[in-house]
């Protein structure tokens, strides 16, 4: 989800039958064992996403060359790490998580629906790094 990616216009108008939001885990299953031993439950870190930017190939959360999950597995090849250090890499995750969504706003055929669940999904971002924040004491 690198700052260089950018969302075709085109790809929006195909996904008009989503209008629900679903919890996705911040802190992906996969390494469920991994959190847990930093005494973080994945459970408590999740936020409401769209189903179509959630699949969205190849821009979208879990698609593409640098695509969440994939971000972990390189975060986890450093070798052990603590709570806050994972914290702190979701925190980086979450703000390029934000910028992609910027870009997605500016796409001409956004439909109102998917403007207000990006909307949505930004709000609730925004309150993970405020969660993220109080747990690193860095209010």
């Amino acid at each position: 989800m690198g700052s260089s990616q950018e969302c075709r216009p085109n790809l929006l108008s195909t996904f008009t039958v989503w209008p629900y939001l679903f919890p996705h885990h911040a802190l992906c299953k996969a390494y469920a064992k991994d959190f847990a031993r930093s005494g973080l439950n994945i459970e408590e870190w999740t936020v409401p996403i769209a189903k179509w930017f959630h699949n969205l190939k190849p821009y979208g959360l879990h698609t593409g060359q640098n695509h969440w999950n994939k971000q972990w597995d390189e975060f986890f090849e450093k070798g052990d790490v603590d709570s806050p250090q994972i914290l702190d890499q979701l925190k980086n995750m979450d703000k390029q998580l934000l910028e992609q969504l910027d870009k997605i706003k500016k796409q001409p055929d956004l439909q109102q629906w998917q403007l207000n669940q990006i909307e949505n999904m930004q709000t609730e971002i925004l309150k993970q790094i405020e969660k993220i924040n109080k747990e690193l004491n860095l209010q």
